[in-house]
């Protein structure tokens, strides 16, 4: 609960503007209690939303930590994609699921898809 909790206050945050805040969130959340038991709830939608939007605003170190971080948060299949997103941040590479949010803006922009 905590961990979904503070992605919820980064989302905010960020709308809000304060990266910063948003950033603390991130590190707040990988910082709660780990679960005893593997997850059963799903925060992905809200933490790529998060992670994306931060590494489009240039926080590439910050999330990469978070991502490597967060596996104890995740089912196993989670962690393996989050993993992936941080290797692929460290050697310079945009992870896939952040260019597929920029195809996507691209195609809302163009009015191809509806938002």
């Amino acid at each position: 609960a905590i961990y979904r909790a503070n992605l919820v206050l980064g989302v905010n945050a960020l709308r809000k503007g304060d990266v910063r805040a948003a950033v603390a969130s991130l590190r707040a959340a990988v910082a709660a209690p780990k679960p005893a038991s593997p997850p059963v709830y799903d925060a992905m939608q809200m933490e790529t939303r998060l992670v994306d939007r931060l590494i489009h605003v240039g926080e590439r170190q910050s999330i990469i930590e978070f991502l490597e971080k967060s596996v104890a948060f995740k089912t196993s299949d989670e962690a393996k994609v989050a993993l992936d997103a941080a290797a692929a941040l460290k050697v310079g590479m945009m992870p896939a699921r952040y260019q597929r949010m920029l195809e996507r803006e691209a195609l809302i922009a163009a009015g191809k898809v509806a938002r």
